[in-house]
């Protein structure tokens, strides 16, 4: 079971303070859940710290992780 809430920007209880990655990873996570994918927080906070790198673009990180 994943844990979003909307008002802290948590995702697992990480907190991601930019809307907009908060909004993607959200995406990214749900689309991956529905494939079974079932996140931790260690989970969450890689793929923050991933998306954090400057030449870090979402495409390729979501490829990276889930194809």
């Amino acid at each position: 079971m994943i844990i979003y809430n909307d008002k802290k920007q948590t995702i697992q209880g990480v907190t991601i303070p930019d809307s907009r990655k908060y909004l993607q990873l959200k995406s990214i996570i749900s689309a991956q859940h529905l494939e079974g994918f079932n996140p931790t927080s260690a989970d969450i906070k890689h793929l923050l710290a991933e998306s954090k790198k400057t030449n870090t673009d979402f495409n390729d990180l979501y490829k990276q992780l889930f194809e």
